[in-house]
């Protein structure tokens, strides 16, 4: 379960300009303040996220 505060969440989703995808920016962003692995099947976020594998 995630811990981290809404608002840092949407504050480093903001930060997120290699997508216009608002749910993947999100996704990203959950993931990047939790420092952990995220499992995805999308090219985008596999080449732009370096913790995402498949």
């Amino acid at each position: 379960m995630a811990t981290t505060e809404s608002s840092v969440i949407f504050d480093s989703a903001i930060k997120v300009d290699w997508t216009r995808d608002v749910f993947d920016r999100l996704i990203v962003a959950q993931a990047m303040a939790d420092k952990a692995e995220l499992i995805t099947k999308d090219g985008n976020i596999l080449k732009h996220y370096n913790k995402a594998v498949w």
